[in-house]
């Protein structure tokens, strides 16, 4: 059977997808193209190939979790760099609530992944070492972005477009029937 590369996300709101493109741009105009221009900022979960049936799966486990996880509110509030890449950070305390929630989902996935436990918005990758200079310049200010972690979102690789497209959101909702309901920001 034909196998796909996935990704499991937490995106945040609009507004926050529209100041994450607005910064991109201000790079791009600045350095040039660079991987990433124009991707939706995201915080990657897991990574991993599936088949039709394992995807089947998949999307039933993701269903469930959504199921019994209430939305949260993250607060992202700072930049940084590494390697090649420049970054958005959540804050302290939104980052110890998404290491948790991405811990529990992973926990129990249906299929082998590259599981991610480190809460990032990649802004820009695969930098040279002076374009990575310019653009953690460009990001000297203070970022501030609020949103509600209220979703997560299947990804499937687009190899035209060399990056992933959203496939489906799995919205949280209050425990229907009595279901205990999980919360990571308590």
């Amino acid at each position: 059977m034909m196998t796909s590369l996935y990704s499991v996300a937490f995106y945040p709101s609009e507004e926050c997808q529209q100041a994450i493109r607005e910064m991109q741009e201000t790079l791009k105009e600045a350095i040039g193209w660079y991987p990433g221009a124009g991707a939706d900022g995201q915080l990657t979960v897991n990574v991993f190939t599936a088949d039709a049936t394992q995807l089947e799966n998949i999307m039933s486990y993701l269903e469930a979790f959504a199921r019994k996880t209430k939305p949260e509110p993250v607060s992202v509030r700072s930049g940084g760099t590494h390697a090649q890449t420049l970054f958005l950070t959540p804050d302290d305390t939104s980052a110890t609530r998404l290491k948790e929630m991405m811990a529990l989902l992973n926990k129990s996935f249906p299929v082998r992944a590259h599981k991610t436990y480190d809460p990032h918005i990649s802004i820009a990758r695969q930098l040279t070492a002076d374009r990575l200079s310019q653009a953690k310049r460009l990001l000297s200010s203070e970022v501030k972005m609020d949103f509600e972690c209220d979703r997560i979102t299947l990804r499937k690789f687009d190899p035209y477009r060399q990056q992933y497209r959203r496939v489906k959101d799995f919205v949280f909702s209050s425990s229907p029937n009595g279901a205990r309901q999980l919360s990571f920001f308590e």
